[in-house]
């Protein structure tokens, strides 16, 4: 990315759409509680000896793939993120530096336009 717009894009646009068929609109956050159940699941599935194990190990491990791409992704979109909010950032003190410097040229000749008008001016006359 070489500007802030491109990165907003870029982690909203193609990230955020590509997160939201990973995780079938869950979150990392989200996809947790499911990962747990299924751990749970899986410990008491090996105690038993059940044989839907192999079942819930592939289910457990289809859960815990979403949700480490999640975590990456939504980790990759969050600073993405932050670099557009900085290039904004950026901008405005921009503007800012050139309002100043524009300020501080007016400022330089008001300043020599008073020292033009104090040594053009007698000492005798009165204001």
């Amino acid at each position: 990315m070489d500007n802030g717009k491109k990165s907003e894009c870029y982690a909203n646009e193609y990230i955020g759409d590509h997160l939201k068929g990973i995780g079938g609109g869950e979150t990392y956050a989200t996809l947790g509680t499911p990962q747990r159940e299924l751990q749970a699941k899986v410990a008491d599935a090996k105690k038993a000896n059940d044989p839907n194990l192999p079942t819930l190990e592939a289910d457990l491990a289809k859960v815990t793939g979403q949700r480490e791409t999640m975590f990456k992704g939504e980790t990759l979109r969050g600073l993405l993120l932050t670099t557009y909010g900085f290039s904004v950032l950026g901008e405005k003190a921009e503007l800012a530096a050139l309002v100043s410097f524009f300020a501080a040229a007016i400022l330089i000749l008001a300043s020599i336009a008073g020292f033009a008008h104090a040594l053009s001016t007698p000492k005798e006359k009165k204001i």
